[in-house]
């Protein structure tokens, strides 16, 4: 059986056939924020607000304004769930395509982080 990772953001690093965590506070901040982007509200019973909800713009038509908003959001939640990040610049650029709206999610310090909304189908990560 194969197993394929990603490891451009995450917990774990295979070098040489050796499987290791990565255990960096900025790769576990970039976790944290990737979590938050993935987190819909009521996904944790006990942290009903926890997240972002960005699953609520599925099916949305892609517009400048819906753009703006789901950006606006990101910056939100990701300085609500990551106390340590309320003074920092994070700029979150993005480009318009027909059905999807991209996103780069930059944080000084930290790995940009790549994050695209397609209209029917929602987020994914990394584009």
């Amino acid at each position: 059986m194969d197993i394929n990772f990603n490891t451009s953001y995450g917990d774990i690093n295979i070098v040489n056939n050796d499987i290791s965590m990565i255990k960096t506070r900025e790769k576990d901040l970039v976790q944290k924020i990737i979590q938050t982007l993935r987190t819909n509200f009521k996904d944790y019973e006990l942290s009903e607000n926890y997240g972002c909800n960005l699953d609520s713009y599925v099916g949305l038509p892609i517009t400048p304004k819906l753009a703006e908003e789901i950006k606006n959001n990101i910056i939100f939640s990701i300085k609500k769930e990551n106390d340590l990040l309320y003074a920092v610049n994070i700029n979150v650029p993005y480009i318009i395509e027909k059905n999807t709206i991209h996103y780069r999610i930059i944080i000084d310090g930290l790995d940009t982080i790549k994050y695209s909304f397609v209209k029917d189908k929602g987020f994914k990560l990394p584009w």
